[in-house]
């Protein structure tokens, strides 16, 4: 038996027995104060979220590091590492931090934008409704909006339930250090005068998530300062928040600056622009399928692959192509 899987099994013992007994973090711990504020931020109808954001994403090797590895597999089309290294020198060529907003009132009312960093500016757009989700791809050169709706087939490559995934992980990673809507447990904590520290499992082989944290000064309320995604017991990921700032409707103190450090070779550099409640009715509005005033607004006039209802000419490009469903359950 090799040593992680020695470390998966006593780990899943250490777990077991902490969920099993006292000691997990009481509840007015600065852990569970902590955890009982954000993980609801995950926003049910009640309480639909807006927030807007930038992100420059940053790698950590120089572009001559890059081109070197890429020329050397330059006689391996299929290299593994190929997409990476090129996705990396296009973010070094794009050279600015990106716009984004989600707005979120659960899983049949959500609204995402954001930029791409592609030559000439390209922003795609993508909401959804309880039956039917959509989005549109907008760029000068040209424009496409998809639209699926429910227990309808759709190809693989025009999953908008991916953009939601997408949105929700940008959330995770700003608001609640990664966790999401991932079920995880305090299963150790502690805290001294000026800072705290906990770590998070489900009690499983799954991901372990250690916080440290500290308090902010205006409201005495918990705050994450790093925290660190470990598996096999190995740190995979490292998200640093700092620039908090109290949000009275939130009831939470946001960290305006997020820096990301992934096992993908990138820095990702978030910077909060706004954050606040708005009606579940904003959000609907911006979650329906855009209409003819509403692509005028945006400039464009995009192809419609309306898999719903496609027609003749839909089904007959795709007559060949792997399809998904979607239901509401989805």
């Amino acid at each position: 038996m090799g040593a992680s899987s020695v470390h998966r099994i006593l780990l899943s013992i250490c777990f077991a027995l902490v969920l099993s007994s006292s000691s997990r973090a009481s509840s007015d711990s600065p852990a569970q104060i902590w955890y009982d504020a954000h993980l609801v931020i995950a926003p049910g109808p009640d309480a639909p979220l807006n927030i807007e954001w930038t992100l420059k994403q940053e790698p950590l090797r120089t572009r001559a590091e890059l081109t070197a590895e890429l020329a050397k597999i330059e006689d391996f089309p299929n290299h593994p590492k190929r997409l990476a290294i090129q996705n990396q020198l296009a973010i070094l060529d794009y050279g600015r931090a990106l716009g984004y907003r989600f707005m979120y009132a659960g899983e049949h009312a959500w609204y995402f934008w954001f930029e791409m960093p592609i030559p000439g500016g390209m922003s795609l757009y993508a909401g959804g409704l309880e039956k039917t989700r959509w989005m549109l791809a907008a760029h000068p050169g040209g424009s496409q909006l998809t639209i699926i709706r429910s227990g309808k087939p759709f190809p693989r490559g025009s999953n908008v339930s991916r953009i939601l995934d997408q949105a929700r992980g940008h959330l995770a990673t700003l608001l609640t250090a990664g966790i999401g809507l991932r079920h995880m447990a305090i299963v150790e904590s502690d805290a001294g005068s000026d800072s705290w520290s906990a770590l998070l499992g489900s009690g499983t082989e799954g991901d372990v998530v250690r916080l440290t944290g500290g308090w902010i000064d205006d409201a005495r309320f918990p705050i994450v300062r790093v925290a660190e995604t470990i598996r096999d017991g190995v740190v995979v990921s490292r998200i640093d928040y700092s620039a908090h700032e109290w949000v009275p409707d939130l009831g939470i103190a946001v960290p305006m600056r997020v820096d990301q450090l992934d096992s993908n070779g990138l820095a990702n550099r978030y910077r909060v622009l706004s954050i606040g409640l708005v009606s579940r009715k904003e959000v609907e509005q911006y979650a329906q399928r855009p209409g003819e005033d509403r692509l005028s607004d945006l400039g464009v006039s995009p192809v419609i692959l309306d898999f719903g209802d496609p027609d003749k000419a839909t089904k007959e490009m795709f007559r060949d192509t792997p399809m998904l469903t979607w239901s509401l359950s989805d």
